[in-house]
């Protein structure tokens, strides 16, 4: 895919997008509701400045969506975990809506969701059920559908990520630092009461060789949590160390209450 000339591109990754009336979207707390409101707020907020701003938004396929209803994309991006390479799937569905411009202007607007999926790690998903409780199967699972989505924002010929909390916050590792050195990923925290901590299988390095990360080479420098993995503590490192920002939904700017 070839960058469109003249738009600032933004991959926008997240587990839950909300849109659940339409059957292929997911919402289980505030993330959801954020993701769905977010996109045509920034449009919008773009063209204030006189930019025009293409969002693509970057979800796992849960298992109840209507399959038929979605787009196949035809390539398939390779992954591995515990050694075991497969290839994640993608779909497209690409929903519009009604934006009122800052002239007055009103005109439809499409927003392309993009969708990952693999039947070993999400066929037990449904509407109610999309986290793991196992901290190990979550860990696995956010590391493949990562594994995908690293893969499609590779050849996506995006201008920026904005991650949404910690279950997307491995794929910045999966880009790798060559690519992260002319391409900025932010990140915004939606609830830090949960990181992703994770307990370590066989050690810390070897943790993360099984989530296809080179654990000698990231474990002490982003992930080590008292003897766990914290995905969250490394997305963050990630972000700060490559220029990104990251902000949160919780709290005031004065720091009065929440977490901000």
């Amino acid at each position: 895919m070839r960058k469109a000339e003249g738009k600032l591109r933004v991959a926008m990754a997240a587990w839950e997008i909300g849109r659940v009336h339409s059957g292929l979207g997911a919402k289980i707390g505030g993330l959801g509701g954020v993701v769905e409101e977010l996109p045509p707020e920034l449009v919008k907020a773009a063209a204030r400045q006189g930019l025009e701003l293409e969002i693509e938004t970057l979800s796992p396929c849960f298992a109840h969506y209507d399959k038929a209803r979605l787009k196949p994309l035809g390539k398939p991006f390779p992954a591995a975990i515990e050694g075991h390479p497969f290839e994640v799937q993608t779909y497209e569905h690409i929903f519009r809506e009604r934006l009122r411009f800052p002239d007055g202007r009103t005109r439809s607007v499409p927003f392309r969701m993009i969708y990952f999926w693999d039947q070993w790690q999400l066929s037990w998903t449904s509407a109610e059920a999309i986290y793991p409780e196992d901290p190990w199967m979550a860990a696995k699972l956010y590391a493949a559908i990562s594994q995908g989505m690293a893969g499609y924002i590779r050849q996506g010929g995006f201008d920026t990520l904005h991650l949404h909390d910690y279950h997307v916050g491995l794929i910045p590792f999966y880009l790798g630092d060559e690519f992260l050195r002319t391409f900025p990923v932010h990140l915004t925290v939606h609830n830090a009461s949960y990181q992703g901590i994770t307990p370590l299988a066989g050690g810390g390095y070897s943790s993360l060789d099984r989530l296809n990360l080179p654990g000698e080479r990231l474990f002490h420098r982003y992930f080590d949590f008292f003897d766990n993995l914290n995905l969250m503590k490394a997305a963050m490192l990630k972000v700060h160390e490559n220029g990104g920002r990251t902000t949160t939904v919780s709290g005031d700017l004065e720091g009065s209450w929440g977490y901000a």
